[in-house]
Order: C-alpha cells, then structure tokens, then sequence
C-alpha cells in the first residue's frame, strides 16, 4: 500500500514535468527494487525525480501552460506570424529572461508557442500562460502583453511596439480562418497577414490604420509638418515597413507633447 501511495506521488510529480513517458518504464524497475530493499524507496524515488529534474527538467515559469496541439492540420496556409518557421527570440517571464528560445505565435488564436526542448533532441510545443509572459523579443523586435497597458481586459493578446515614449504606437497582427472550401482548400483556408495600427494613450487604443485618424491624433497644427516629412522621406503611410514607421513616428514625437 506505501509503495502504491509513494508511486502515485513520483507520478505526479513526473506528469508536472511533462514526463510520464518514461513512468511506465519506471514502474517495472521500482516495483522490482522495492521488494528487494523496501526501506530504500524513499530514497529511490527521491532520486529519480531529481535525475528527471537535472535532466528534463525546465523551469516552471517557462512551461507553465498547456501542451499545444495544432487545432486543424490540412488548411492551406499558415495561422503563425513566421508562419511554419519557429524563429528564436528572448522571452520575458514573471521578471525573469529566458534567451535564444524557439517561438512563434499563433494569429487565429492569439497563443504564443514555445517550441521546448525537454531534453536534447526530445521537444514539445508548449503554450505560454499569458498570465506569467510579460514580453517577446525577437530580432529586435518587441511584442508586448497587452495586459500592461489594459489589465482590466477580459483577454490579452500581444501588441508589437513600434515606438514608446509620451505615446505608444503598435502594431496588432491578426490572421483569419476562411471558410473557403474548393478543390485546392478542401478544409479552408487561412487568410494572409492583417494588421491594425494603434495609438495607446491614457489607457485608450485609438485606431490609427488610417493616414487621416493618424494625423489627427497630433493636432492640426502638426499636419503640415508631417505630411512634408514624409513626403521628403517618400513614406507612405499605408504602405510603410517596421523601419519607414519607425522614423516617422521618430519625428512625430518632436512635435507631440503632453
């Protein structure tokens, strides 16, 4: 009875650490050693649960979530931002860094996906509790729980940051599943990158996708001013990558004060 007490106890703990793969394997040699030295299980147990620790082990604020399983597999297209490439970023956890993970994030369901390694070449893909994730770096860019700036929501999703300073201008990434069902999408299909622009100020999200709802958040005596920036600069609002956003919003920041 103890042993079968002490055993549930090991399996617990192994299924908190994503292992109980190897517990059957485990059961047949305890149960073997327990009849031939049962006032070493203790011991026994203790052992092996720090070896599967050392060896499996990783820390509880990064897998803490729930294990990822692709909710349709044959749509055509990608419901990921890097669509099926897992690129490798910097995640900040309940304060702490973890560096040169395996990320990517799911746009249909707003879930970020840790690609973990367990163990060497043994991996799982984790979702990340977005309760714990403060932030993503990944190749200098920076996305953001969008908890910070609004905790009183319901849901939080991940904004990527453009530029931070008396005012915040994101970027908010969205794919769509279509209900396209054709000889080529027999099971839909997933819709291209979307995007929507947006002006965090004071706890409000203003909706910027617009070149007028942009410059109207400066004022109107900093209209002429940026429409000649950017035609110096051949930017168009619409159309303008990370970079051409980047200077833009650079020069607006010069002329906006609180």
């Amino acid at each position: 009875m103890i042993f079968h007490i002490q055993m549930e106890s090991l399996k617990r703990s192994l299924i908190k650490k994503g292992l109980l793969i190897i517990f059957t394997s485990l059961t047949f040699h305890l149960s073997m050693f327990a009849q031939d030295v049962p006032d070493s299980l203790n011991s026994m147990i203790k052992l092996i649960v720090q070896r599967a620790n050392s060896d499996y082990g990783t820390d509880d604020r990064l897998i803490n979530g729930e294990v990822y399983m692709r909710r349709y597999t044959g749509i055509k297209g990608s419901p990921y931002l890097f669509d099926e490439n897992w690129v490798v970023g910097n995640l900040f956890i309940d304060g702490k860094v973890y560096k040169n993970k395996s990320i990517n994030i799911n746009l249909e369901t707003n879930e970020i996906i840790l690609n973990a390694e367990l163990k060497e070449g043994v991996f799982t893909k984790i979702i990340l509790n977005d309760a714990y994730l403060d932030s993503i770096d990944i190749a200098g860019r920076r996305f953001v729980n969008s908890a910070d700036y609004f905790p009183a929501d319901s849901s939080s999703t991940f904004f990527e940051v453009i530029y931070e300073n008396d005012f915040v201008y994101v970027v908010h990434y969205r794919k769509d599943f279509i209900r396209e069902y054709t000889d080529s999408t027999p099971l839909g299909r997933y819709s291209g990158l979307k995007s929507d622009r947006l002006i965090v100020k004071n706890g409000e999200k203003i909706n910027v996708n617009r070149e007028k709802a942009f410059l109207n958040f400066f004022g109107p005596d900093n209209k002429k001013a940026i429409r000649t920036f950017m035609k110096n600069n051949r930017i168009h609002y619409k159309k303008a990558d990370l970079h051409e956003l980047q200077k833009l919003l650079a020069f607006c920041g010069t002329l906006y004060y609180e």
